[in-house]
Parts: C-alpha cells; structure tokens; sequence
C-alpha cells in the first residue's frame, strides 16, 4: 500500500507486511481504541480521550497525564512531564505494603529454637538466653530493715526497696510481740509482691508454690527483717529456690555464711539441689565445701557453689542450700541463684 489514502474504513483485520503507516491527521476523540503495537513511530498531535495499549519506546506529550500508567513491558524511565503539572504522579494514594520479617528460629540438637532478644534487655521466654534468677544479699552484709507486718490472711510486709524475688531466706525480730502466725527465729520465704512488698511462706517449696502465711491476734513493738537464714551445726538449710520450667538450663548460685557468736566456724558449704534441704553426691553438682579454714566469731565468707547444668522434663524446683559446722552459738547464711536457657 504506497498511495495516500483519504478515508480508510475497515470492517476486519488489517493485515500489514514490515512497512509503516504514518497518520498526519487526528484520531478521532470518540474512535475505537488503536492498537499500535505494530507501529515504528505512532505521532499524535491532538488530543487522545481513549486508551492506547502496545508497546512504545519512548512516550512524549505536552499534555497533562491525568490517569493511571500501567506498564507490562520493560519501561525504563519517565524523563519528565511538561504543562500545568511540575511533578510526575503515578498514584496519588500508594498502597504501602509492609513486609513481612519473620524471627530467623536456629533448630537445635534439642529441638528448642534460638531466637534473639525481644529488647533491650530481655530474651524471650521459653528460648536459650532466657533467664531466672532470685537473688539476695550476702549473709555478711547483715543487712536487715524495719518492717510492718499486716494482721490479715495473708500478711504482708512491706519493706522498702527490698530487692528480693520469690523464694528468697528472711526471718524476723522484734522489740515486742510477732503477729500470731509468724516466729521470732523460724526461717521463711518471700513471696515477692512488688519491690516495696512481699508475702511469707513456711518453705521454699510453698513459696514457690503460692502457699502465704496468715496472721491474727495483736502486734506490738518494732519488727526487723532480716535477709539470711539463721543456720544450725551441721544441717544443710535451705537459703532461696527457683522454679524452673523444662529446658536445659545452666545454674550458677553464690552463697555466704557467717559465724555471728560462739566457737569458731570449722566447715561452710553451698550448693545447688533438686531436694530440699538435702546435700547430693560431689562432682560437677554445684557444690562449694570449705573445710580446714577456720572462720572466727563475727566474721563471714561469700563464695560461689560453681555451676550445674539441668535436663528438665518438666517443672521442676532448684534449691540453693548452706551449710556451717559450728560447736556452740549462732550462724546465718544467705545464697542468690541465677538459672540461663541454654537449650
């Protein structure tokens, strides 16, 4: 086809070998959409109220885009759009997608995942890094704090900025007379409430349990806590607790002792047990024994029991235990316990 045509009107398909047409007049505003894939160069002057679709490699218009440009193809860029807009906008109300960013889980020979901290200071629970721990102050710092005891069911203590955590050694003084229901010189164990608070329990399992002590009767006088266990000659006692879900975890504890009257302290020991009040076989345990070294009156050592690691099937109680051998007079003892996930 090389002449010039004035009207072209097909009914059909327009089958074209490899040459161009060129256009010199308009498309009509209202006329079917052109398919131009075929085209070399497509020149449009006027105005285009309908859509084109095809391929192209370079688009240029002096006309403002007021719609959507959807590309298929391999565009590559957009040089610029000239007219009454100063900014080329492909959507004025973007959907923005965020993505996706799972936890990146290492399985391990366990079977328990590892997986980082959940901020900026703790791991998350039931992951390696996860920690527990009950801490308390050495027996040698004598550290003790006047205390008001509630006569309810249960009491509470309230003891300003205490330290402690649940399963931590205390026991009480005073000038007058206890609460019926707490002793002077029974050893017991927080249930912490908050950091100016806490129950009591008779045990460390019942501590860790929830079991409170209740009061009743009358009070008088000036109660005094104190952060130790009072000791006995010879009889391991039990200074803090943790309850440890199952896991594989590792168990360090630091106790103290201190020889506070009478004859001078011969043996001292601490150690990490699953049994109450009860010494295990020694070896890679968690135990700490001093014998030969003597301690004189009114003096005290601090010393860590070494660490035990712990395949837990189930919920289980951790005891952190002291020990000092003593003639005559009196002994106190406290430990602090740390448990670290590993597996």
């Amino acid at each position: 086809m090389t002449n010039t045509l004035t009207d072209l009107t097909l009914t059909g398909d327009l089958t074209m070998d490899a040459n161009d047409i060129v256009i010199a007049g308009d498309l009509a505003s209202a006329a079917t959409p052109c398919n131009a894939g075929w085209f070399t160069n497509l020149n449009v002057t006027n105005p285009i109220s309908a859509s084109i679709t095809g391929n192209a490699a370079t688009v240029t218009t002096n006309a403002n885009l007021s719609g959507p440009i959807t590309s298929v193809g391999n565009t590559t860029s957009i040089a610029s759009q000239t007219g009454t807009g100063s900014k080329f906008v492909v959507d004025s109300s973007p959907t923005i997608v965020t993505p996706n960013i799972s936890v990146i889980n290492a399985p391990s020979s366990s079977g328990v995942s590892v997986q980082g901290r959940t901020d900026g200071a703790g791991y998350a629970s039931g992951y390696v890094g996860e920690t527990i721990s009950s801490p308390s102050w050495a027996a040698g710092d004598n550290v003790t704090a006047t205390v008001t005891i509630t006569i309810a069911s249960p009491a509470v203590i309230s003891f300003a900025n205490h330290g402690l955590s649940t399963g931590a050694g205390v026991n009480f003084t005073t000038t007058g007379a206890l609460p019926t229901g707490i002793s002077v010189g029974t050893n017991y164990y927080v249930i912490k409430i908050d950091n100016n608070s806490f129950w009591i329990a008779t045990s460390v399992a019942n501590a860790l349990a929830g079991t409170k002590v209740n009061t009743s009767g009358t009070q008088s006088g000036t109660h005094t806590c104190a952060i130790y266990v009072l000791l006995q000659t010879g009889v391991y006692t039990d200074a803090n607790g943790l309850q440890l879900p199952a896991g594989l975890w590792l168990v360090n504890a630091v106790t103290s002792v201190q020889n506070t009257s009478g004859t001078t302290m011969t043996i001292y020991a601490g150690q990490i047990t699953l049994t109450s009040a009860t010494t295990t076989p020694f070896g890679n345990t968690g135990f700490m024994i001093v014998g030969g070294q003597s301690m004189p009156n009114n003096t005290g050592a601090l010393f860590p029991t070494g660490s035990r690691v712990l395949n837990l099937s189930s919920t289980t109680n951790v005891y952190g235990i002291v020990r000092g051998t003593f003639t005559s007079g009196t002994a106190r003892g406290a430990c602090s316990i740390v448990a670290t996930r590993i597996g």
